[in-house]
């Protein structure tokens, strides 16, 4: 029979915690805080684009910003948006808030992010003004798409 680690009683029983972790207000009707991460690069009409978003909130209103780096055309651009998750899809809905090409600014974006799959797709449009008026341009890849409780997030466990 093996020894078990002195740690091995502590450790089963943080993670029965984390297991059955409620988060503040949720058993009284407020919804749990979800920290959603999402990073890839994505590819498009007009090249490679790297992409990083951060939102937070409920699953039926998340918020946040977002940026991209378009590595062919070497002109980055940021995002404000907000959003839902339906299951492992996360689903925003935003603008251009800053862009090298200020004709972007104020164009409409969409982002879904599948945790599941690590596939994303963020389509922009239509431009409002500028050279791409009227068209919409979608950009696609893979990535890490990750869903968290922030409170907990930190926690790593390892098997004794």
């Amino acid at each position: 029979m093996k020894a078990k680690s002195f740690l091995t009683v502590p450790v089963m029983l943080l993670a029965a915690l984390a297991l059955t972790f409620t988060a503040p207000g949720a058993a009284h009707g407020q919804a749990a805080d979800t920290a959603v991460s999402i990073a890839g690069k994505l590819t498009g009409p007009s090249g490679v684009a790297k992409l990083g978003v951060s939102v937070r909130g409920t699953a039926e209103h998340l918020s946040g910003t977002g940026g991209s780096a378009h590595v062919t055309l070497a002109s980055p651009a940021t995002f404000t948006f907000t959003g839902s998750i339906d299951d492992s899809v996360v689903t925003l809905h935003g603008q251009v808030a800053h862009a090298a090409f200020e004709f972007l600014v104020g164009t409409p974006v969409t982002l879904t992010a599948n945790a599941a799959t690590r596939r994303i797709e963020m389509s922009f449009g239509p431009v409002p003004n500028g050279p791409l008026a009227g068209e919409t341009l979608t950009f696609s890849g893979t990535g890490k798409v990750s869903l968290a409780d922030p409170r907990v997030g930190a926690l790593r466990l390892r098997p004794a």
